[in-house]
């Protein structure tokens, strides 16, 4: 398979989620070690609702991507842009998982939200970029904060898991407080060149 190559980094790249991908991402989307931290786990995922779920995120503008090695291709997770708006250039993170649990909380998630918001605040030419977040997912709050992310606010108990209630975080990031990504990418090296 020939796989495409949109936003590279050090160790990973973010290349676009395509349909031949759905068998894998299905499987991850039905571990709880893994649809536990997504908006995934009141719903039943299989191949059939995967395809529809990436025909919807075309349908309606949103960006995913998986998140590839790029030792040797492999598929290792998933990130995404959604609810692009354009004319106030803002977005929001979406699905952003490690979905391979050999390469969970190694720093992979956060080289690929680095590349992600790189893509965004310098492809895009966005202004704003969130994510919503569950105060229990410890590990995403950091890897958010590691990339520059601050805490805009929280949806007080919204989520309520064996009889526990959690807020949801809000955090977003300005382009003027991103301060790049710390891959050197091709377009530096095209600009550059002016």
């Amino acid at each position: 398979m020939i796989v495409a190559r949109k936003i590279a980094g050090q160790r990973v790249y973010l290349s676009p989620l395509d349909i031949s991908d759905i068998d894998i991402y299905a499987k991850w989307l039905n571990d709880v070690e893994t649809y536990i931290y997504l908006d995934a786990s009141v719903q039943v995922i299989n191949l059939e609702t995967e395809r529809h779920f990436l025909n919807n995120a075309k349908e309606n503008g949103d960006q995913y991507f998986a998140i590839r090695l790029i030792a040797d291709n492999s598929m290792i997770g998933s990130c995404g842009l959604i609810k692009i708006d354009h004319i106030n250039r803002k977005a929001e993170l979406s699905r952003v998982f490690i979905g391979e649990t050999a390469y969970v909380n190694k720093g992979f998630g956060s080289e690929a939200i680095l590349l992600l918001l790189d893509y965004g605040f310098n492809i895009l030419n966005l202004n704003n970029i969130s994510v919503l977040c569950c105060a229990y997912n410890r590990r995403a709050l950091k890897s958010y904060a590691k990339c520059g992310f601050k805490t805009a606010g929280c949806f007080r108990q919204a989520k309520i898991i064996k009889g526990n209630k959690y807020d949801d975080i809000i955090l977003d990031i300005l382009a003027e407080e991103f301060s790049g990504s710390p891959y050197k990418s091709k377009l530096d090296e095209i600009l550059h060149t002016y």
